[in-house]
């Protein structure tokens, strides 16, 4: 992945080069293969290059228009490179090769701010106007490419990587406490506030822009998955056809790439649709399939791995997590070695240590499964949304096609219609008691501003990768891949995909209990049935648990800094690390561990600890 960042003093003051430089030089988790900087009075640019797309190893960022009068600077990957060709009316000889970068800069010429509206992909610019003074930028939809902004009356400074705002001279590093107390309740933060006072993200799709001559700064979302209408009208054949199409093409779009392509795959629906799904499209292309290896651990999936081998016929590269040095190699401090700017969400290090791994094969560009659970709607919420639409006919008949017993059906049925008191009662009553989740972390959706929502199932899909809540893009550790040269790609995520998903009815996405049909049913013929098939999940909580093991969690268990800062109560730690034995209370020990070593790394050196 490609690196951007830029200053525009509001003051009129110039901007040197060697600024720019010290902002190039702290983004080490971004390209490598070449680096530009353009400097234009009171504005100036910089880029950092990773070579991944055919075009991309013709490109020179920032890019300059023709007529000098726009500057660019991108980490972009288009994929409706064709549609653009013809909207914009460009001419492409045999010869020719157009950039992203170029396309997107004739659109912004063409539809100025709407640009973003007609492009489609994974993108993070910015467009500075010579002649007008005006500033633009922009983020796709899902906001799987970072945007973080530093602003005040005399200066705008933006980057991909937090750390290399702070490169810039009087810009501080305070923590923002009140982000860490919303994440420490939910989970997940507003969509455009960091971890640091001052710093700012832009959204997942949501443009910026600036005039520097009237001082009028406008900020906007320019999509809204919310408001997708379902269409009542549409045949399920006529949903599993257009899926299967939308589908293939979203898988041919991310595979854009002039190295060979990685798949990362686990024994599960998503990942191994996507492989099997891009194996039938790669023809000459060649291919790395690999798969987290987990010997030992109950999410040990190499039986369903192996079904894959024998199906397709070809040979998974298998990385055994395990065999990681956990002790002295693989610890905290290897991890935020890579990036301290944002604290652990999911397990990192198993993944950072195997792109070591996938750095000797040559590989660019890995593709995986996720966003099928959000986008296919993996769980019964379905259920929920019929109830809002008043369907109550439907609800008892999907209860009723279910295979499942006769007491979880109950209560199903209970969990849609009982009123919560009552149902926290039953909890009680039939001693399942009430988890740390139920009693201290309300779900996300209750810092939801679910506003003129008439896509009752995006509540249940997406709403963990909305606008007001989006965090998790920017903390997941493919954003740490570019320093070992490697991008990660999420075809589920396509916009197009994801649209026509929410414009189905419900029971397409599941029926009678069975999640992602319609991804089953267009997987007939291409998957192994062992997997197509497969209604359980691996539960890879386990490999944390496993990692955590290695290490020597003294320090943390005694005083953590959270708890020193009264952000955490250490009891509510020292219960967690007593009750490993369910997914919510690992993951959640993982996510304090992470987050008490990050405010050790940028706010008490004195409290560092090798774990």
């Amino acid at each position: 992945m490609s690196g951007i960042c830029g200053i525009i003093r509001l003051d009129g003051k110039a901007v040197a080069k060697e600024e720019i430089q010290a902002m190039l030089d702290a983004m080490q988790n971004r390209g490598s293969d070449a680096e530009m900087i353009r400097v234009d009075g009171n504005v100036g640019f910089g880029h950092k290059m990773l070579w991944t797309t055919p075009e991309s190893l013709h490109e020179t960022q920032p890019f300059l228009s023709k007529d000098g009068s726009l500057i660019l600077t991108a980490d972009a990957r288009i994929d409706n490179r064709e549609e653009l060709f013809d909207l914009l009316e460009i001419t492409v000889s045999l010869s020719a090769i157009i950039t992203d970068a170029e396309l997107i800069l004739e659109a912004y010429k063409k539809w100025d701010k709407r640009c973003v509206e007609f492009i489609r992909g994974d993108f993070s610019f910015a467009i500075w106007d010579t002649i007008h003074k005006n500033f633009f930028s922009a983020r796709d939809r899902i906001g799987l490419k970072p945007f973080n902004y530093f602003l005040n009356r005399e200066l705008l400074v933006f980057s991909s990587e937090i750390p290399s705002i702070f490169s810039f001279p009087g810009i501080q590093k305070d923590e923002n406490t009140s982000a860490i107390k919303t994440y420490l309740h939910h989970l997940a933060i507003p969509a455009d506030e960091t971890f640091y006072k001052g710093i700012k993200r832009l959204p997942a799709s949501s443009r910026l822009s600036l005039d520097t001559k009237k001082g009028i700064i406008n900020c906007d979302r320019y999509w809204f998955p919310e408001k997708i209408k379902i269409n009542t009208s549409i045949t399920k054949d006529d949903a599993i056809k257009e899926f299967s199409h939308l589908f293939k093409q979203a898988v041919k779009a991310n595979m854009r790439s002039a190295y060979p392509i990685a798949f990362e795959v686990s024994g599960g629906l998503d990942s191994s649709s996507v492989l099997c799904l891009g194996e039938t499209i790669a023809s000459e292309q060649p291919i790395v399939p690999y798969t987290l290896y987990y010997a030992g651990l109950p999410c040990n999936e190499i039986d369903y791995i192996k079904s894959i081998e024998d199906d397709k016929k070809i040979s998974i590269l298998k990385i055994d997590i395990t065999q990681f040095d956990y002790k002295e190699k693989y610890t905290l401090d290897y991890l935020f070695s890579y990036s301290g700017a944002w604290p652990a969400g999911g397990p990192w290090v198993e993944h950072l240590a195997k792109n070591t791994i996938l750095r000797k094969k040559n590989t660019r560009v890995v593709l995986t499964g996720l966003g099928g659970d959000e986008v296919l709607s993996s769980s019964f919420q379905y259920l929920h949304d019929y109830k809002k639409l008043r369907k109550y006919g439907v609800i008892f008949r999907e209860i009723k096609c279910m295979k499942r017993s006769f007491l979880f059906r109950l209560r199903l049925l209970a969990s849609l219609f009982l009123h919560p008191r009552l149902k926290k009662i039953l909890k009680i009553l039939v001693r399942r008691g009430k988890s740390l989740q139920d009693e201290d972390f309300p779900y996300l959706r209750e810092i939801v501003e679910q506003k003129d929502v008439t896509n009752y199932a995006y509540e249940n899909t997406m709403s963990v990768l909305s606008t007001d809540i989006s965090y998790w893009a920017d903390m997941n550790p493919t954003q740490l891949s570019g320093k070992d040269n490697i991008e990660y790609r999420h075809p589920f995520y396509d916009t197009r995909l994801v649209e026509f998903l929410f414009s189905l009815p419900p029971e397409y996405r599941n029926a009678c209990g069975i999640s992602k049909s319609i991804l089953r049913t267009s997987m007939k013929s291409t998957l192994p049935e062992k997997i197509r098939n497969r209604q359980d999940k691996a539960h890879f909580w386990t490999s944390i648990l496993f990692q955590m093991q290695q290490w020597d969690m003294s320090t943390f268990l005694k005083q953590s800094t959270l708890a020193k800062e009264s952000l955490l109560h250490q009891k509510k730690i020292e219960t967690l690390y007593s009750s490993q034995n369910n997914s919510t209370n690992v993951i959640y020990f993982w996510i304090y561990l992470n987050l008490n070593r990050w405010y050790d790394e940028n706010f008490n050196p004195a409290g560092k600890k090798s774990i």
